[in-house]
């Protein structure tokens, strides 16, 4: 059992999307000019808008370790990264589900279900894995402290959120639980309820505190509070957007919705800070797919706990042999299997080719062409990454443009009306769209540009009156 559910994440982790991911390159680059500077940006380093505005890389460390790991052991070191941390996750729930069900083949029975639910965001190098982690560790305290009736465990917590803040900005999840101590408090022996509530305030305070312990200080909440104002990217951004139901992870995350409801209502004993967090989880994560992550985990551990009276049996915990053989059993799979063609360099950069303009990079790298660059916003990453010398007009970093701008691109690359009223598009000296946007055809037809490359991934134009350029040579 334990070998099929780690074949079962390593088949979920190491796809493509690991590499072609469209906020990689940002992420690396961002992580490269750290470690290049020797501290964070305070301004935005690769895009035109944001060239003198304020901005705050609130995941500065989990670019940072990225950052490393790729200029260490290139690609793979990207999707050797990417495993690791599901393997933490993995391993982490593991142990949480064993606090409320000792039984480790339903423990693993459910967490088939869970994997499967979370597997669209295991497969992508982001820092939400960091965040998916660290929800689940503080999870694993609580509940120990409310089982043992000790506070003590609960100390640990302002260490964890200084990680987290530093590495992921929905560190702001974890004050969550954290505040449902407050009405649903630890049975702590013989203490007072006031002594325990005082007690549950001061770690509340301490892990506010511990927040800040990062470069940018309270920065990172006006950054916070802008990330939350910000509506535009729910209707714009395929993450953010509510679950389709044309993904099996997405039945998966409704199967465990329907049977965790139907569990807590059910209990006579009900849990008070269980049932409020399987409430919100519902709301934020059929809201927006990034976060299904937040109604998984607490749909799980209930379910954990309320198969725990029909679990007939008691099994010892995986002996550390049974360990090694199930890691055997998956390096034996992943070289079978060709699941080890992730690690491989040359394979990795030819997914890249494929999937983006490299060969029309390398044509602008060759050529003297004059800016300033107009991209599309799936690839504005890449470009930050791969052609720094160019800022891009855009990116996936929803928050630096803004829904306006957010808008305004999209309705231009959809050949939208008003498309030839775009100001940064009528100011563009080159310009490089896909084959399959809307807006190619119509940049065909427009005087202001002339289309000077072409293959199958990816087109160039550059503005006309720069054709006098002798190194200007454009298509025919």
């Amino acid at each position: 059992m334990l070998s099929s559910v780690l074949l079962l994440l390593v088949k979920i982790t190491l796809t493509d999307q690991a590499i072609l991911d469209p906020d990689l390159g940002w992420h690396l680059k961002t992580g490269e000019w750290i470690r290049a500077h020797g501290t964070v940006p305070l301004t935005d380093p690769f895009s035109q808008f944001g060239a003198h505005q304020f901005w705050v890389a609130y995941s500065w460390l989990f670019e940072w370790i990225l950052s490393f790991l790729e200029s260490a052991f290139g690609l793979p070191g990207v999707t050797g990264f990417t495993l690791a941390l599901s393997i933490a996750i993995f391993t982490a729930l593991f142990l949480l589900l064993r606090q409320a069900n000792p039984e480790p083949i339903v423990v693993m029975a459910l967490m088939v279900f869970g994997l499967i639910a979370m597997s669209p965001l295991l497969r992508t190098p982001r820092p939400w894995l960091f965040t998916i982690l660290f929800f689940i560790v503080e999870l694993i305290l609580i509940q120990k402290a409310r089982l043992s009736g000790r506070l003590k465990c609960l100390w640990w917590l302002p260490l964890l959120f200084v990680a987290w803040a530093n590495s992921h900005i929905q560190f702001v999840y974890g004050f969550f639980p954290l505040g449902l101590l407050l009405v649903d408090p630890v049975n702590a022996g013989q203490d007072e309820p006031a002594h325990t509530f005082r007690q549950t305030l001061l770690l509340i305070c301490a892990c506010v505190l511990a927040t800040l312990v990062n470069p940018y200080g309270l920065q990172l909440y006006v950054a916070l509070w802008e990330v939350i104002r910000q509506t535009g990217v729910y209707e714009l951004v395929s993450e953010m957007q509510a679950m389709g139901f044309r993904d099996p992870a997405d039945w998966a995350v409704l199967m465990l919705t329907v049977a965790a409801a139907y569990v807590l209502g059910k209990s006579p004993q009900k849990d008070r800070l269980l049932t409020v967090l399987f409430i919100a989880g519902m709301f934020v994560a059929y809201r927006s797919r990034r976060d299904i992550w937040f109604l998984v985990i607490p749909s799980l551990y209930s379910l954990a706990r309320w198969t725990r009276k029909a679990t007939l049996r008691r099994s010892e915990v995986f002996t550390a042999a049974q360990w090694q053989g199930s890691l055997l059993i998956v390096l034996i799979f992943m070289l079978g299997s060709g699941q080890c063609v992730y690690f491989n360099r040359k394979h990795l950069h030819q997914l890249l080719s494929e999937h983006y303009p490299e060969a029309a990079i390398q044509f602008i790298k060759a050529g003297h062409f004059s800016g300033p660059l107009y991209n599309e916003y799936a690839w504005g990453g890449y470009f930050i990454w791969q052609l720094p010398s160019w800022p891009v007009s855009i990116d996936g970093r929803a928050n630096l443009h803004g829904d306006e701008r957010l808008r305004r691109y999209q309705r231009t690359w959809q050949a939208a009306p008003d498309w030839v009223d775009d100001p940064e598009l009528a100011a563009a000296g080159l310009v490089i769209t896909a084959n399959d946007k809307p807006l190619l055809s119509l940049l065909k037809g427009d005087q202001r540009f002339t289309q000077v490359y072409g293959d199958k991934v990816a087109s160039v134009f550059a503005a006309r009156q720069k054709s006098e350029n002798p190194f200007y040579s454009p298509l025919h």
